[in-house]
Protein backbone atom coordinates (compact mmCIF):
# COMPACT_ATOMS: atom_id res chain seq x y z
CA UNK A 1 0.00 0.00 0.00
CA UNK A 2 1.51 3.21 -0.85
CA UNK A 3 0.53 6.68 1.13
CA UNK A 4 0.89 9.45 -0.68
CA UNK A 5 3.29 11.98 1.28
CA UNK A 6 2.81 15.76 0.30
CA UNK A 7 6.46 16.93 -0.77
CA UNK A 8 8.12 13.87 1.18
CA UNK A 9 6.80 15.91 4.34
CA UNK A 10 5.86 13.85 7.37
CA UNK A 11 4.96 14.56 11.06
CA UNK A 12 6.02 12.43 13.86
CA UNK A 13 2.71 11.50 14.47
CA UNK A 14 2.69 10.05 10.81
CA UNK A 15 5.72 8.63 10.89
CA UNK A 16 4.78 6.51 13.77
CA UNK A 17 1.33 5.33 12.59
CA UNK A 18 3.07 3.98 9.29
CA UNK A 19 5.44 2.34 11.38
CA UNK A 20 2.83 1.02 13.22
CA UNK A 21 1.06 0.03 10.39
CA UNK A 22 3.89 -1.68 8.61
CA UNK A 23 4.37 -3.44 11.94
CA UNK A 24 0.77 -4.72 12.83
CA UNK A 25 -0.07 -5.60 8.96
CA UNK A 26 2.52 -5.65 6.60
CA UNK A 27 5.82 -6.95 7.05
CA UNK A 28 7.37 -4.60 9.43
CA UNK A 29 9.42 -2.33 7.15
CA UNK A 30 8.41 0.77 5.46
CA UNK A 31 9.74 1.74 2.09
CA UNK A 32 10.50 5.23 1.18
CA UNK A 33 9.94 5.85 -2.76
CA UNK A 34 11.96 8.47 -5.38
CA UNK A 35 8.56 10.13 -5.34
CA UNK A 36 9.03 10.56 -2.02
CA UNK A 37 6.07 8.15 -1.10
CA UNK A 38 5.69 5.95 1.54
CA UNK A 39 5.09 2.19 0.48
CA UNK A 40 4.12 -0.52 3.58
CA UNK A 41 4.62 -4.24 1.73
CA UNK A 42 3.36 -7.30 1.89
CA UNK A 43 -0.33 -6.17 3.40
CA UNK A 44 -2.97 -9.25 3.10
CA UNK A 45 -5.49 -8.28 0.51
CA UNK A 46 -8.82 -8.55 3.44
CA UNK A 47 -6.32 -5.98 5.50
CA UNK A 48 -5.78 -3.16 2.56
CA UNK A 49 -9.03 -0.98 3.34
CA UNK A 50 -7.98 -0.93 6.67
CA UNK A 51 -4.49 0.13 6.04
CA UNK A 52 -6.16 2.64 3.74
CA UNK A 53 -8.55 3.73 6.25
CA UNK A 54 -5.56 4.14 9.58
CA UNK A 55 -3.55 6.03 6.59
CA UNK A 56 -6.12 8.36 5.92
CA UNK A 57 -6.61 9.12 9.91
CA UNK A 58 -2.75 9.98 9.83
CA UNK A 59 -3.60 12.27 7.40
CA UNK A 60 -1.95 10.45 4.41
CA UNK A 61 -4.29 9.44 1.33
CA UNK A 62 -3.52 7.00 -1.14
CA UNK A 63 -5.20 9.00 -3.94
CA UNK A 64 -3.13 8.99 -6.72
CA UNK A 65 -0.17 7.39 -5.46
CA UNK A 66 0.25 5.24 -8.34
CA UNK A 67 -1.08 3.65 -11.69
CA UNK A 68 -1.14 5.92 -15.19
CA UNK A 69 -2.16 9.36 -12.81
CA UNK A 70 -0.34 12.35 -11.72
CA UNK A 71 1.90 11.35 -9.35
CA UNK A 72 3.16 12.98 -5.63
CA UNK A 73 4.20 15.96 -6.58
CA UNK A 74 8.26 16.15 -5.56
CA UNK A 75 10.15 18.89 -3.98
CA UNK A 76 13.76 19.86 -2.64
CA UNK A 77 14.76 17.84 0.02
CA UNK A 78 16.10 21.27 1.28
CA UNK A 79 12.95 23.22 0.86
CA UNK A 80 12.44 25.59 3.75
CA UNK A 81 16.06 25.54 5.04
CA UNK A 82 18.43 25.49 2.13
CA UNK A 83 20.51 29.47 2.03
CA UNK A 84 20.10 29.44 -1.69
CA UNK A 85 16.44 29.21 -1.84
CA UNK A 86 14.52 31.88 -3.74
CA UNK A 87 11.92 31.10 -1.30
CA UNK A 88 9.91 28.39 0.60
CA UNK A 89 8.25 26.16 -2.25
CA UNK A 90 6.54 24.41 0.55
CA UNK A 91 2.97 26.14 0.45
CA UNK A 92 3.25 25.67 -4.04
CA UNK A 93 3.82 21.85 -3.29
CA UNK A 94 1.21 21.36 -0.42
CA UNK A 95 -1.82 23.09 -3.07
CA UNK A 96 -0.49 21.13 -6.23
CA UNK A 97 -0.78 17.86 -4.26
CA UNK A 98 -4.14 19.07 -2.14
CA UNK A 99 -5.89 20.00 -5.47
CA UNK A 100 -4.32 17.22 -8.41
CA UNK A 101 -5.97 14.12 -7.12
CA UNK A 102 -9.06 15.77 -7.24
CA UNK A 103 -9.31 16.25 -10.45
CA UNK A 104 -11.24 13.38 -12.20
CA UNK A 105 -8.85 13.87 -15.80
CA UNK A 106 -6.01 13.35 -13.75
CA UNK A 107 -7.23 9.27 -13.30
CA UNK A 108 -7.52 9.09 -17.40
CA UNK A 109 -3.75 9.89 -18.31
CA UNK A 110 -1.87 7.71 -21.05
CA UNK A 111 0.84 7.35 -18.74
CA UNK A 112 2.11 8.65 -15.24
CA UNK A 113 2.80 11.82 -14.83
CA UNK A 114 5.34 13.47 -12.38
CA UNK A 115 6.26 16.93 -11.21
CA UNK A 116 8.74 18.23 -9.22
CA UNK A 117 9.55 21.94 -7.52
CA UNK A 118 12.56 23.10 -6.68
CA UNK A 119 13.76 26.25 -4.84
CA UNK A 120 16.36 27.13 -6.17
CA UNK A 121 18.87 27.20 -9.31
CA UNK A 122 20.89 24.00 -7.55
CA UNK A 123 17.39 22.29 -8.67
CA UNK A 124 17.48 19.55 -5.71
CA UNK A 125 13.99 18.20 -6.44
CA UNK A 126 15.22 17.57 -10.42
CA UNK A 127 11.88 19.83 -11.66
CA UNK A 128 14.00 19.46 -15.38
CA UNK A 129 13.56 15.59 -14.98
CA UNK A 130 10.17 15.89 -14.48
CA UNK A 131 6.95 16.10 -16.73
CA UNK A 132 6.34 19.15 -15.27
CA UNK A 133 8.85 21.39 -12.85
CA UNK A 134 9.08 24.54 -11.37
CA UNK A 135 12.05 26.01 -9.61
CA UNK A 136 11.66 29.02 -8.35
CA UNK A 137 12.81 32.48 -9.18
CA UNK A 138 12.15 36.17 -8.05
CA UNK A 139 11.75 39.43 -10.37
CA UNK A 140 11.64 42.60 -9.44
CA UNK A 141 10.93 41.58 -5.94
CA UNK A 142 8.00 39.31 -6.87
CA UNK A 143 8.12 35.19 -6.74
CA UNK A 144 7.34 33.53 -9.56
CA UNK A 145 8.86 30.17 -10.97
CA UNK A 146 10.44 29.11 -13.97
CA UNK A 147 8.20 26.16 -15.94
CA UNK A 148 9.65 23.22 -17.74
CA UNK A 149 7.85 20.65 -18.82
CA UNK A 150 8.80 17.20 -21.34
CA UNK A 151 11.37 15.70 -19.07
CA UNK A 152 11.57 12.26 -17.57
CA UNK A 153 14.01 9.55 -16.75
CA UNK A 154 12.17 6.55 -18.18
CA UNK A 155 13.53 4.70 -21.39
CA UNK A 156 13.86 7.84 -23.24
CA UNK A 157 15.49 10.25 -20.96
CA UNK A 158 15.58 14.18 -21.55
CA UNK A 159 15.50 17.48 -19.73
CA UNK A 160 12.39 19.33 -20.18
CA UNK A 161 12.64 21.90 -21.95
CA UNK A 162 12.34 25.67 -20.60
CA UNK A 163 8.03 26.56 -21.42
CA UNK A 164 8.42 30.36 -19.48
CA UNK A 165 11.25 31.86 -17.67
CA UNK A 166 9.03 33.08 -15.18
CA UNK A 167 5.54 32.90 -14.12
CA UNK A 168 4.30 35.12 -11.27
CA UNK A 169 2.73 32.72 -8.25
Amino acid sequence: VRARVPGGLLTAAQATAVAALAEELGSGWVHLTTRQDLQVHDVALPATVDVMRRLLQAGLGCAGSGGDRVRNVMICPFAGLCPRQCFDVRPIVDELNRQLPGLAASYTLPRKFKIAVSGCDCDCALAVANDLGFVARVRDGRAGVAVFAGGGMGMRSRLADPLEPWLPL
